[in-house]
């Protein structure tokens, strides 16, 4: 049963034509990410702060390419609200704006794809940049947040995500998912019947409505506790460069791997069942065989524990604190990991340079300390040494003490990631 209340369709505007219904399918499967992707050179001029991104005036495939900039950073920023909310012990707080964040990454997602989502006015661009305007059949028609987990359900088993997660998440430099020898790497098998779809929106909205609109006046106070400190320490684990990549991807692989693995070794119909170990071995050997690179190498990244505790409760069917914050997480990365593909693609400086200048009005890119947006790291890598020292039998003082304080107050802004996420 759809968790979303149905309600009366608004009659179309006087002279405006009711959008065609399409089905989710055939959005996903008409829409091209190679217009928006040719866009995104087609964006400033920026001469400076507060310069505007998308300057053109009636360009579908521009505005997309805009939106898709401009939603990222609203995703980014919603997440830093959540982890405020959680690091001041506010729960229902985080729950609202980390489902916001998720909300913002798809929006992005779908413009970088060639999908504009907005209330009456949704469109897709084909490969030859012609626009068709849509709603979705039945219920949802162009509600925005029904529209947008519905294509959701179907943008996952399209190419074009099947190769942004295949090709672009890496294990270690020169080795992507999709290059791991036996591990699906289309997206249907990936993100659809492995069930690894870490997004789900629709329980997701239903959990905001309650964290948003509901008076907490008759259930107990929230007490903080060291989950919620380990949850911001593992994230910004994930979200920190490791020297071969950042390291959210190749934990995010690593999890993958582990589930096939698991999956592999259940007994089959003959109660026989494939040695864990010697098929891990069988995977490196052929990758190593196929990619070049050293046996040794694959296996030393292998024998490292990797902290997947975010992915499992992103997978997790529960819309808790922890749960909803991992899968804005999820969902905010993959949305930045679209946009630096799409930034590859041609010269896009004038969007990198607004990047820049995003980072630098919100007083994260200093040029006088920075030689570089990338540079922002060392600032984070600090702040989170620091944050270490979170004293967890006094929470949640401990945090923003005077010690600590200036360090949480940084790791609550996680739109700094763009700074090193991205190639500017």
């Amino acid at each position: 049963m759809s968790p979303y209340k149905s309600s009366p369709k608004k009659k179309a505007k006087k002279g405006r034509a009711e959008a065609p219904s399409i089905s989710a399918a055939d959005v996903c499967a008409s829409a091209s990410q190679n217009v928006v992707a040719a866009a995104l050179a087609k964006l400033g001029p920026i001469h400076g702060l507060g310069g505007v991104l998308d300057q053109s005036a009636g360009c579908d495939s521009t505005l997309l390419a805009g939106e898709q900039v401009s939603h990222v950073m609203e995703a980014w920023q919603y997440m830093g609200a959540a982890v405020r909310a959680v690091l001041c012990n506010a729960g229902d707080n985080a729950i609202h704006f980390a489902y916001y964040a998720q909300l913002r990454s798809a929006l992005s997602i779908f413009a970088g794809s060639g999908i504009r989502v907005s209330l009456g006015k949704s469109f897709y661009l084909d490969e030859g940049g012609k626009r068709t305007n849509f709603q979705l059949p039945g219920k949802i028609g162009s509600r925005t947040h029904p529209l947008a987990w519905a294509l959701w359900d179907e943008w996952v088993k399209t190419p074009f995500a099947q190769e942004l997660m295949g090709k672009n998440m890496t294990i270690i430099s020169g080795i992507s998912l999709s290059q791991l020898a036996m591990i699906p790497a289309s997206s249907g098998p990936l993100l659809g019947a492995w069930g690894y779809d870490l997004a789900q929106g629709a329980r997701d909205h239903t959990a905001r409505n309650a964290a948003s609109y509901k008076a907490a006046s008759r259930i107990a106070s929230p007490v903080m506790d060291h989950s919620s400190v380990l949850l911001i320490r593992r994230m910004w684990t994930l979200l920190l460069d490791s020297g071969q990549g950042v390291q959210f991807d190749a934990t995010l692989v690593r999890y993958f791997v582990e589930r096939y693995l698991e999956g592999a070794a259940q007994p089959d119909e003959d109660g026989n069942v494939i040695d864990r170990a010697a098929l891990l071995d069988r995977i490196i050997d052929m990758t190593s065989t196929s990619t070049g690179v050293p046996k040794s190498s694959l296996e030393e990244v292998f024998a490292v524990q990797a902290d997947v505790k975010l992915f499992e409760l992103a997978a997790a069917q529960t819309a808790g604190v922890g749960n909803i914050i991992s899968r804005a997480l999820f969902l905010v990365r993959v949305a930045t990991l679209a946009l630096g593909v799409g930034l590859k693609t041609g010269a896009n400086e004038q969007c990198k340079a607004w990047l820049s200048s995003w980072l630098q009005s919100a007083g994260l890119f200093r040029p006088g300390e920075h030689e570089s947006p990338a540079d922002i790291a060392a600032d984070y890598e600090s702040a989170l040494d620091d944050f270490d020292g979170v004293d967890m039998a006094n929470l949640p003082a401990s945090v923003w003490n005077r010690g600590v304080a200036q360090s949480s107050a940084l790791l609550a802004r996680p739109e700094g990631f763009v700074g090193w996420g991205l190639a500017l």
